[in-house]
Parts: structure tokens; C-alpha cells; sequence
């Protein structure tokens, strides 16, 4: 299996947005090339790694649906925001529970639904958007330490991760351009 980062970022402008334009010190696409026949089940475990490596507690993981019903809705703080638009909330504070959503969430991406994990509890979104989902907006204006965003991609394939600071569980791995 080889990981590969890549500078472009598959959700920007679509799910998420950006305020004043930063997007954080560190903003990477993750994409994992396997040969195994299973690319959702190979994906979905090393996604699953990368969150342990993380070890960050506890981590929120938000979703925007047009459904009530979702698969992390279980356990989840779910609310109606807009017309069509239905947002979950969960806390993560340890291993196990993350072990016991990440499945779920990963699943729902795939579904199309629009999948952010983060250390931040609180996420500002914009209801005008053209896609039909409301958006996440991702704020880098404020000082903050140890910020994570990670948006876990619809194509089901990879995911974008952005942070204020270098420190990230792959940071062996080169970022490539989306020139190169």
C-alpha cells in the first residue's frame, strides 16, 4: 500500500470553505494506492491508523446531511439548521469510541454526506450554498493551538487534512504539488 500527499484539496469551495483565505501551515490531500480488492476496507483502516497516531482527545466529529438519519447519528446531538439540513455532532474522547465511529463516518462520506473530524467543538457554516448541503467554514483568522480539520472526502477515496502547525502523523511523507 503506498500513501501519498498531494497539495491540492478536493473539498475547498465545495464542502468547506475558508475564511480570509488561510487555510493553516499544513494542507494536504491523502491518498492511499492499494492493491488489495478492497480499497474502502484498505482505506477505511489506515484512516483509522492515522487517527490513533493522532491520539488528540477529545476530537468532534460533525456531519451535515440532508437526512435525520444517518449512521453516526446514533449517539449523536442531531439538529435540523436549514431547510433539507440536518447537523450531527459527535464527541470522541478515546480510542474505543473512535474505533466505533470512524466505520460509521466513513460510511456516511461514502454515502455523500459531508464528514468533518476536528479538535474544534464549535464549526461555523454557511446555509447559502449552491451545492444544496449547508458548508463547513474552517477559520484560521483566530490563534489557536492544536487545530485539526479533516475532511473525510465524498469520492471515498481520500480525505483533506489542513492544521496550524507542522507537527502531523505523516510528516515523513513529501507533499507534492498538483503540478508535479
Amino acid at each position: 500500500m503506498e500513501i501519498s500527499l498531494n497539495d491540492f484539496l478536493v473539498g475547498d469551495g465545495f464542502s468547506y470553505i475558508f475564511k480570509s483565505g488561510k487555510r493553516g501551515m499544513i494542507n494536504f490531500y491523502f491518498f492511499i494506492d492499494s492493491d488489495e480488492e478492497d480499497l474502502t476496507t484498505s482505506y477505511s483502516q489506515s484512516l483509522n491508523e492515522f487517527f490513533k497516531k493522532l491520539n488528540k482527545y477529545p476530537i468532534y466529529l460533525h456531519g451535515i446531511s440532508g437526512s435525520k438519519e444517518i449512521n453516526i447519528s446514533k449517539g449523536a446531538k442531531t439538529s435540523k439548521v436549514a431547510p433539507r439540513n440536518f447537523y450531527h455532532l459527535v464527541e470522541i474522547n478515546n480510542i474505543e469510541e473512535l474505533t466505533n465511529y470512524f466505520p460509521k463516518a466513513y460510511l456516511d462520506s461514502f454515502n455523500n454526506e459531508s464528514i468533518l473530524f476536528s479538535t474544534e467543538k464549535e464549526i461555523e457554516m454557511d446555509f447559502t450554498s449552491d451545492i444544496g448541503l449547508a458548508r463547513f467554514i474552517l477559520d484560521y483568522t483566530t490563534t489557536c493551538k492544536d487545530r485539526y480539520y479533516l475532511w473525510v472526502g465524498h469520492d471515498g477515496i481520500g480525505f483533506d487534512f489542513v492544521s496550524n502547525f507542522s507537527d502531523y502523523p505523516y510528516n515523513k511523507v513529501p507533499i507534492t504539488s498538483d503540478e508535479d
